[in-house]
């Protein structure tokens, strides 16, 4: 004999999980619209975090390397000195961490690095405990 009553909770829970992925979009929508404008507000005011509450607002940079060619970028690492980041089985992060610490102590990637490696860079906001 079926128990019709497990499938009306089946039901009842699959429509209210529905109901929660419909607000989760609506309320990253939200959340997407006034990050631009507040991290602006911040960098605007010479901050990059701000405390509200227990809570910490503050930029986070997101570094994503574009490598156009693996073996010539895996070659042009090895020969300019940048061998402890990369080997033939190097993974993103290592690509990553390497641009983040170039770039902290320069301005922009060396010369070398033109036409092989490249990064798109892009400010998020981040909220944590304060």
């Amino acid at each position: 004999m079926l128990n019709i009553d497990n499938y009306k909770n089946y039901i009842a829970l699959h429509d209210e999980r529905k109901q929660i992925l419909e607000r989760e979009t609506a309320i990253k929508e939200e959340m997407a619209t006034l990050e631009g404008a507040l991290i602006t507000e911040l960098l605007d005011n010479d901050m990059s975090k701000l405390n509200v509450g227990n809570k910490l607002a503050y930029i986070a940079e997101d570094i994503k390397p574009i490598v156009k060619d693996k073996w010539a970028a895996i070659n042009m690492l090895k020969d300019n000195g940048y061998e402890d980041y990369v080997s033939e089985n190097y993974s993103w992060q290592q690509i990553k961490r390497l641009i983040k610490d170039i770039l902290e102590s320069e301005e922009s990637l060396p010369m070398c690095f033109k036409d092989l490696i490249e990064y798109k860079s892009e400010a998020k906001l981040r909220v944590r405990k304060a």
